[in-house]
């Protein structure tokens, strides 16, 4: 209902200014319903900690913070963007789309690095992108990139889990790299597997 009353606010607005609406929105804003496994908080916010203490007081349902925009990154990707990580100090966003393109974003700017070879080696604080190079093994030759929806790592288990088509889910090393990695495939879905997590303390695999 915001963002209807946000377009209707700017139509044949020629400045596209709309201060009342636009405060309104960005204040509240919510992603789409496909898209909400999407929301990634950086390391450093503190907001997971903040939900797990009001789980742990009795709350059956605990509020997660309101979100509000500070800034969009260009559109530099040509399909739908699918999965998102931070890196584990909070300045660095990646995030991989639908057409297999795998980009780099500086924080706070959002501004695109194009050497992705200097954040090989940066650690991240989750594992969702399927096209880093730390799970590389996972693909052969007769993947395409639709084939994977997402990936997740439990680093007690030094496992990677993977949400494929098929309606499969699977199991890998991690990390994960050469053509030749061992796999455990498990079946029990009724259509595509969209995506993995891991638990905390590692003891459950969510698909």
């Amino acid at each position: 209902k915001d963002r209807i009353a946000f377009m209707h606010a700017h139509k044949g607005n020629d400045d596209k200014m709309a201060p009342k609406a636009a405060v309104k929105v960005l204040s509240k804003l919510n992603p789409e319903k496909h898209a909400r496994h999407l929301i990634r908080a950086p390391p450093t916010s503190g907001i997971a900690a903040k939900v797990t203490a009001v789980a742990a007081a009795g709350h059956a349902a605990p509020v997660l913070p309101q979100f509000k925009m500070i800034g969009v990154t260009p559109s530099k990707h040509t399909g739908t963007i699918g999965t998102l990580d931070y890196s584990a100090d909070g300045h660095w966003l990646r995030s991989c789309d639908s057409n297999g393109e795998l980009m780099y974003w500086g924080l706070p700017s959002l501004t695109l690095e194009t050497r992705a070879h200097k954040l090989r080696d940066l650690v991240w604080a989750s594992y969702s992108v399927p096209l880093a190079w730390h799970v590389s093994g996972i693909w052969s030759q007769h993947n395409r990139v639709s084939d994977v929806g997402m990936t997740d790592v439990s680093l007690q288990h030094k496992a990677t889990a993977v949400a494929m088509d098929g309606c499969r889910v699977a199991l890998f090393a991690f990390p994960c790299v050469g053509t030749a990695a061992d796999r455990q495939i498990y079946f029990g879905h009724g259509g595509d597997v969209a995506a993995v997590k891991w638990s905390a303390d590692g003891r459950f695999l969510m698909s």
